[in-house]
């Protein structure tokens, strides 16, 4: 579950690091650095804006109200269903980020930081990296030509516009590695990446949580109805099975000492988590993990896991 979590909170960790990395070369950068690093923070502030306004337009829409009527007027299988007519699933208001104005402005803001990294690298980088950036700039130019010649020329050459769009990928990363040294430019990067992708699936997932929900609920109860009538045919075959001569009887005593030594062992399991959070969570200064001590945390884990391996080790 940790790592889960961990996963699915990658983009907002990233992006809340970023974003202190910028604030700090506010502070300490010359005018025109303030400038541009406070440009780069403009993506994720139309992220955070964006994600307020298209969950209270979903809010005011009824979105929520009307998942919650299609549950109640076609049940829980159909609600999720994608084959029913009409389900609880929805893409909301999540398209509101793709507005041409509003990514036009965040593409003008992306491409003014660029060209600024582009005359970054030609004063101060090295030779090396002034003549890697000047090749690859001119591979993708060809590539932008070939793609546009490609699609819209009248001639029998079907693999020209791939070609075009190959060269243009290749180069374009070459060129995003070459200027991601320049903080300014990585920072418009994420920030401008997180607006197009994370923020709008974030809405995405917080306007269709009901539907999430009924479809957990689904699966819960497919599975318990699983469990029971599975259960239910083995004991019935059971049954019908012929009786053994010799059945034997199963001691009252050893039961209950494997319950007991299954329920350490469940414990000291739990108590190992807890434990290696804690230790996580102070080593990545989580809010909260600030008063851990980690080598008491070290010792316990140690003392726990000797002793789960002991049990384990038991017949």
């Amino acid at each position: 579950m940790g790592t889960v979590l961990k996963i699915v909170s990658w983009p907002y960790r990233m992006v809340k690091r970023n974003a202190a990395a910028a604030i700090s070369r506010i502070r300490s950068n010359t005018a025109l650095g303030k400038v541009l690093d406070s440009m780069s923070l403009v993506p994720l502030g139309g992220s955070v804006i964006m994600i307020l306004v298209s969950l209270i337009m979903f809010i005011i829409q009824n979105g929520f109200g009307i998942q919650i009527d299609t549950i109640k007027s076609k049940g829980l299988w159909d609600a999720i269903s994608s084959s029913s007519g009409s389900s609880v699933w929805t893409k909301g208001t999540s398209g509101y980020f793709y507005n041409v104005w509003i990514c036009a402005a965040i593409g003008l803001v992306f491409l003014t930081l660029t060209v600024f990294a582009a005359i970054d690298v030609y004063r101060h980088g090295s030779t090396g990296k002034k003549v890697a950036f000047t090749i690859t700039a001119a591979f993708l130019a060809a590539g932008i030509a070939t793609l546009v010649f490609g699609l819209t020329a009248f001639i029998d050459a079907v693999l020209l516009p791939f070609i075009g769009l190959g060269e243009i990928v290749v180069s374009g990363i070459v060129l995003m590695v070459i200027l991601s040294k320049i903080g300014f430019f990585k920072s418009a990067f994420i920030n401008t990446l997180f607006y197009l992708t994370a923020a709008p699936l974030t809405v995405l997932i917080v306007e269709n949580l009901i539907g999430l929900v009924a479809f957990a609920v689904v699966m819960i109860v497919m599975a318990v109805a699983l469990i029971f009538f599975g259960s239910a045919l083995g004991s019935g075959s059971s049954e019908s099975a012929a009786p053994a001569p010799a059945a034997a009887k199963a001691d009252p005593a050893a039961e209950k000492a494997l319950k007991k030594k299954q329920g350490r062992m469940a414990q000291l399991q739990n108590e190992i988590e807890n434990l290696n959070d804690s230790i996580d969570g102070y080593n990545h200064k989580r809010l909260g993990y600030f008063g851990v001590d980690p080598d008491y945390c070290r010792r316990k884990r140690a003392e726990k896991l000797l002793e789960l391996e002991q049990l384990r080790a038991q017949a």
